[in-house]
């Protein structure tokens, strides 16, 4: 076991000679070494940034239609439920016009006939006829 920590500090300290013989291009390779992973970094964020964005924009898309068909049905119904309050209301109307033209023939026969007009006249007024 120890010829192999024998070894491995061997290699260390020629790893470590020839590093400092020949440090410019050292440095050199480091450096080349570091600008690359800097630019590959900085290249892939902006592919990320784009396919986050793609997602979002499909997310949102897809929300978009959901709440354009929601807000459909709930037109469609609310408009369904308006056709029917108006048709109500124009049956109501009818309605109440056909009491209203029968009320108004009953008052002119009781108004062309003597006999119940003078009867009105007295049940109503207290007057006597002639």
């Amino acid at each position: 076991m120890h010829i192999f920590w024998l070894k491995v500090l061997g290699w260390a300290n020629s790893t470590w000679d020839w590093i400092k013989e020949h440090w410019k291009l050292t440095l050199s390779a480091l450096a080349a070494a570091t600008i690359f992973i800097l630019g590959f970094v900085k290249g892939s964020k902006g592919k990320r940034k784009a396919e986050a964005l793609k997602d979002l924009a499909e997310k949102d898309s897809e929300a978009y239609k959901k709440n354009n068909e929601a807000f459909k049905e709930t037109v469609e119904t609310l408009v369904e439920e308006s056709k029917t309050k108006a048709a109500k209301i124009e049956r109501d109307r009818l309605e109440a016009h056909k009491k209203a033209e029968g009320k108004a023939a009953q008052n002119k026969e009781e108004l062309n006939d003597s006999e119940k007009l003078d009867k009105i006249l007295k049940d109503k007024f207290k007057l006597e006829g002639e």
